[in-house]
């Protein structure tokens, strides 16, 4: 089985990223994608994210009746910070039996030779590479020579899928709610409802909801 990882901060799921990662699973030869929750990203340490439990708990209920879309709580048990690498090292470990493959935007894979171990990444692992707003996709001149040297043929560990770029971002979610807009267009129902119920975002500060 060939899992797709999306991770995230998810501080809130918005629809933008439910649709993509809809479209991928249609577009590539991906058999389900992991909504990978990160409980702190290496390069975000100076934003406090909301508690752990809301951030899954909204993305669980965002894919509700969404096949092939499943929410990942995986990295909550792992060291943190938490580095690429070091999932996928212990995914291999607990699941021999699936292929991951890596879902990561335009942006990210534009500066992905700057990642750690990102030579390790590329040797066992797939990527799926999706576009983002006004980042045009481009291999990193690193990556490039890792292919020419023999790491495996760039098509076959790199899959580039055109689609549409969602111009949808957490941080504008939770700017609008602390300043009290509707959502509604951003979000699933489920989630507004959550975000609602639990008074998160109101002040924008998100690590003391």
């Amino acid at each position: 089985m060939n899992i797709g990882l999306f991770g995230g901060t998810f501080d809130p799921p918005h629809i933008g990223h439910i649709e993509l990662a809809a479209a991928l699973l249609e577009k590539t030869s991906l058999d389900k994608i992991w909504f990978l929750v990160t409980p702190q990203n290496p390069w975000k340490q100076g934003r406090v994210l909301s508690a752990d439990h809301h951030r899954y708990a909204m993305v669980e209920i965002s894919l509700r009746d969404r096949d092939g879309l499943e929410a990942s709580d995986y990295e909550f048990g792992l060291p943190k910070p938490t580095y690429t690498y070091m999932t996928l090292r212990s995914l291999r470990t607990a699941y021999p039996d699936k292929t991951f493959s890596l879902i990561i935007g335009g942006d990210n894979w534009a500066s992905f030779d700057k990642w750690a171990m990102y030579e390790e990444i590329l040797a066992h692992h797939p990527v799926v590479v999706y576009p983002r707003p006004g980042s045009p996709v481009q291999t990193p001149e690193a990556v490039s020579r890792l292919f020419a040297e023999g790491i495996g043929e760039k098509q076959q560990r790199v899959q580039i899928v055109e689609g549409k770029a969602y111009d949808i971002s957490s941080t504008e979610i939770r700017s609008m709610v602390s300043q009290g807009e509707d959502i509604g267009a951003m979000v699933a129902p489920e989630v507004k409802e959550y975000i609602e119920s639990h008074g998160l975002y109101r002040h924008n500060d998100a690590g003391r909801l």
